[in-house]
């Protein structure tokens, strides 16, 4: 089974209460669940609608984009709803010295996107998130 019908059909488990796989395997990462939960279904989301030729590898840098709030406000919620993302702000600053707030905000955020997304994919490639 691809990628793409793997990550579609944990949606479907996902969306019927039946399916909890990724928190095992993801429980390590040290973001909020609420956060985790939004950030599996997104990466998931975006796996099961590629169009044919495309390439996870080519686009995820491009959803991790898309995926990060424009307002301050849901940032800071972001930052606001588990202590350790503070850490994702210290490594902001450190990859990218970032000298203003809304751009250490998004950059922290964009980590720790990045952390969920690239593990989600991992755990597809060798089958940790299991579709049953």
């Amino acid at each position: 089974m691809g990628l793409k019908e793997q990550a579609s059909e944990i949606l479907e488990k996902i969306s019927s209460g039946s399916w909890n796989g990724a928190y095992a395997f993801l429980g390590n990462l040290n973001v909020s669940y609420s956060f985790l939960g939004k950030a599996v279904i997104s990466i998931l989301s975006h796996i099961a609608n590629l169009e044919e030729g495309e390439e996870v590898e080519d686009l995820i840098t491009e959803w991790i984009d898309e995926d990060i709030p424009v307002y301050t406000g849901e940032l800071t919620s972001w930052i606001a709803e588990d202590d350790n993302h503070v850490e994702y702000i210290t490594e902001a600053l450190d990859r990218f010295g970032v000298v203003d707030g809304f751009t250490l905000l998004k950059m922290a955020y964009y980590i720790a996107l990045e952390d969920v997304y690239y593990k989600v994919l991992r755990g597809l490639k060798e089958g940790m998130l299991e579709v049953s």
